[in-house]
């Protein structure tokens, strides 16, 4: 820990990770972060803590030559409220070494609590909400401490980023301050793109691993509906393939009872470079997810919808996530309501040149139109204004 006061960072950043397969599970944030070392060349100071309840807490150093493990601990315990306090903690020692002040950046109301509790550390507080829920442990007790840190890090944060105008309406009616409020969406940053390598009847289905949550059961009912029009139909699904193994062999034991192994294609979980591959390929993009997993999504803003935008990639969605009205809005794609619906509007897409062709430059526009970059540029002037 001593070695953190002779580190030389701009800015302290705490957040919850999804580790699969021992790669990080990248998301909206990182693409910020990306941009800050990038394109304005800013060192970033970086503590990591298991989203889930395991694996260990890390502190490293991002800068434009990579990112340098500088110390781990396994400070999990098997009660969660326990191991939430060891995080504040150990997010305490950290901020308490720190040599200079820095910019701080946090994506929950837990790993904000610190920079309140320090404030004299940090020249400008920064809460990037990426999913903000009403219920957000469906338990009375810790949805109302929730709630509490909520307004607390609303009222003492200098600027508070949304991925969605849903979360951004929500904030204004806890009594947040409209000029607090910057809407960043997780689009990524605008990049030309090869249209011309699609391949022909391909569908890519994006997710951090092969969970129930993205609704797989009802995928392969597609593929079985579609395959009697399209027998070399493909599905490509991403995932990670160590957790929910008695899902993902669910699913897998159903493609083999309707004869669709040469139909789909497990890819594990990919790194970036490898995404851009499949995106790049992929024909029809679908976003799906469970009523269960609604009450968060709702104000969510899935990174995967706009990653398809920006490759030229047909959407086809459930309506479940806040960005799935732009879908719509934009004419991006279908918001479907049935498997059967799913199926037919598939096949339209295969089957009108036109109509695909029509829809795909309409996704490359919204997403040109949502550059990141742009986004970014503005956020940095935010950050560092006087």
């Amino acid at each position: 820990m001593n070695t953190i006061k002779n580190i030389d960072s701009d800015i302290l950043v705490i957040i919850h990770r999804i580790w699969i397969e021992g790669k990080r599970k990248r998301g909206g944030l990182d693409k910020v972060l990306d941009y800050f070392i990038q394109e304005k060349n800013l060192k970033i100071l970086l503590i990591e803590h298991p989203l889930y309840n395991q694996g260990e807490s890390r502190v490293s150093l991002m800068s434009d030559k990579g990112i340098r493990n500088i110390q781990k601990a396994n400070i999990r315990s098997k009660k969660a409220w326990i191991s939430w306090l060891k995080e504040v903690r150990f997010n305490l020692k950290v901020i308490r070494r720190l040599k200079n002040k820095k910019i701080f950046f946090a994506t929950d109301p837990l790993c904000a609590l610190p920079s309140i509790l320090y404030k004299t550390k940090f020249s400008k507080q920064y809460f990037h909400c990426v999913d903000y829920s009403d219920k957000r442990f469906n338990n009375i007790v810790l949805d109302l401490i929730y709630r509490l840190l909520l307004k607390i890090i609303l009222k003492k944060s200098d600027l508070i980023g949304v991925v969605s105008l849903k979360t951004r309406d929500r904030f204004l009616s806890l009594g947040c301050p409209k000029q607090k409020i910057y809407h960043i969406p997780n689009s990524p940053c605008f990049k030309k793109v090869d249209l011309n390598q699609k391949e022909e009847n391909s569908i890519l289905c994006m997710g951090g691993d092969v969970h129930p949550k993205y609704r797989y059961e009802d995928i392969v009912k597609i593929a079985r509906i579609l395959k009697k029009q399209i027998p070399d139909l493909k599905f490509y699904i991403s995932g990670g393939k160590q957790q929910y193994s008695k899902y993902r062999k669910k699913i897998k034991s159903q493609i083999k009872k309707y004869g669709l192994e040469k139909n789909f294609v497990f890819t594990g979980f990919l790194a970036p470079e490898e995404l851009d591959q499949y995106l790049t390929r992929a024909k029809i993009g679908i976003s799906f997810y469970s009523q269960k997993v609604a009450f968060y999504m709702q104000y969510g803003d899935p990174l995967k919808i706009r990653e398809y935008a920006l490759y030229g990639i047909p959407i086809i969605a459930d309506g479940s996530t806040a960005l799935d009205p732009e879908i719509e809005k934009n004419n991006l794609g279908f918001i479907v309501l049935n498997n059967q619906e799913a199926a037919k509007k598939i096949s339209k897409l295969f089957r009108d040149k036109i109509l695909y062709q029509q829809i795909s430059l309409r996704a490359v526009l919204w997403a040109q139109k949502n550059d990141k970059t742009k986004i970014l540029n503005n956020l940095h002037k935010k950050l560092y204004a006087p």
